[in-house]
Parts: C-alpha cells; structure tokens; sequence
C-alpha cells in the first residue's frame, strides 16, 4: 500500500522544503497542535485515529527530529486524557510534549521556541 499521507508531507518538509539548509541533519521541527473548541467526545474516530498516526510516525521514524511537541488551547480535562495516553508514548517523546492552558500560557509556552512574528494571532488569545 502508499504511504500515509503524513508520511509524504514529513518527508516533503525536511527533503524538499529544506533543501537549501546546510545542516539538514540537525533541522529540528517544533508541532503544534491546537485543540482549542475540542471535546472530550471528539477525541475518538477521525481526531483520535489522526494523533495516534502522526505521533506513532514522528516517534518511530523521527525521533531526533522532533525539538518540541506543543497542544496549545488545552482545555483541563485534557491533562486527565494525556496521564492516560502517555503511556503510549516513548519517554524520549513524552519529555518534548508541552500542554498548554488558554491564554497567555499557551502564548507564553510557543515563545520558548517559537518566534512570535511565526504565532498566529488566535493562538495570542
């Protein structure tokens, strides 16, 4: 079967978008993912089946490519679903995940990595 299509747009980003980088070896990639307005109830199907495939996929085939993985807007059940699903997840991976409350914090969370001319204004809020 094809790669899945997370698969094409990963190895787009570091081999075609990147190209022009001198070091492409150590080009790190900072994920956001914004689940702000997101219920509980939406964590299954599509959404769930969505985040396992893209964290299975970055911590298996690139985990030294991976500098930081943000959810941003994190509603504080989210906490409660994470101690649950992190068990999944390697401890390597774990140590980059960074969940963010709304408002400032989610804001101040991207700065550390993130410039603030690249944060979208709804993640500001």
């Amino acid at each position: 079967p094809p790669p899945p299509l997370t698969s094409l747009s990963t190895e787009f980003c570091f081999n075609v978008l990147n190209s022009s980088d001198p070091s492409p070896d150590l080009t790190k990639t900072v994920t956001v993912f914004d689940v702000s307005g997101v219920g509980l109830s939406a964590l299954t199907g599509v959404v769930m089946d969505f985040m396992k495939r893209t964290t299975a996929l970055m911590q298996d085939h690139y985990p030294e490519r991976s500098e930081a993985i943000y959810v941003v807007n994190a509603p504080k059940w989210f906490l409660a679903v994470w101690a649950v699903v992190k068990v999944f997840i390697n401890e390597n991976t774990q140590r980059k995940v960074r969940i963010l409350a709304p408002g400032r914090k989610t804001l101040e969370g991207l700065m550390e990595r993130v410039e603030i001319g690249q944060i979208l204004e709804e993640d500001a809020r």
